[in-house]
């Protein structure tokens, strides 16, 4: 397994280095992590793994039943992902993500839902936290180009890690949602799978970066708190719209 995941590691920032190495050659670099998928070599993983738990193998796959896709959807899901290198340029997807950007819904049947639209004044804090949101990662970003050449490529790499996807992506999505709430398009919004929970961690993590390398308290208390309402913002969008009935990627 050690062997196994280390390889497996291996690739994702060989994919990550390419990506910057091949920069405007109209190349497009990607990883595509399948998702669990019950192939001869997975089930006796699952069987070994399993049994270190102390779990039989029948509990093991009831734990991790709604992330295993078949052999056909892991399939179709390269194909989609290679029909949208653009948009997945430098990131890190699943199969199942990248059918949902190409407008197949593998999820199981849910029940449809009754619950009303969101309100005017639901939307409108929707577009406000958007923007918010927008504007903070807007400014980041900027900052980042002002970095020397390898600490930006450090930055950019970093944030697109932990965030699942590079900055560029993440300001259209933002854009996107507060032109859906500015429009009043309750559907629009509430049917966005948007992770914004990766968001929300990767400032999380860089709290944890500032406590190892900000010495001063009080500047370092200064910084938590910035970043802290950073991550305020982004976790009231996230409970927002979770509330609402969105179903949100994490």
């Amino acid at each position: 397994m050690g062997a196994y995941e280390i390889l497996k590691t291996a690739q994702v920032e060989l994919a990550n280095t390419l990506e910057v190495e091949l920069a405007g050659t109209g190349v497009k670099v990607f990883t595509v992590g399948p998702g669990m998928v019950l192939t001869d070599t997975a089930q006796a993983g699952v069987s070994y793994l399993a049994q270190r738990q102390g779990q039989s193998v029948d509990a093991f796959y009831e734990i991790v039943k709604d992330q295993i896709i078949s052999v056909e959807v892991a399939g179709a899901g390269f194909a989609a992902a290679i029909a949208l290198a653009e948009r997945f340029h430098g990131q890190e997807i699943s199969s199942a993500a990248a059918l949902f950007a190409a407008g197949i819904e593998v999820a199981k049947q849910e029940k449809v839902s009754t619950q009303p639209a969101m309100t005017v004044e639901q939307l409108a804090e929707v577009g406000a936290l958007s923007h918010k949101v927008y504007e903070t990662l807007a400014v980041q970003a900027e900052g980042w180009q002002q970095r020397s050449f390898f600490e930006k490529q450090w930055v950019i790499r970093d944030f697109k890690k932990v965030a699942g996807m590079p900055v560029e992506r993440w300001l259209e999505i933002l854009a996107q949602l507060e032109r859906s709430a500015e429009q009043k398009d309750s559907a629009a919004v509430l049917s966005g799978r948007i992770p914004l929970t990766m968001l929300s961690d990767y400032y999380a993590h860089l709290q944890e970066l500032a406590k190892g390398y900000v010495k001063e308290p009080e500047q370092l208390e200064q910084q938590l708190q910035t970043v802290q309402e950073w991550q305020h913002d982004v976790e009231s969008l996230t409970a927002l719209l979770i509330t609402n009935g969105a179903q949100q990627l994490v």
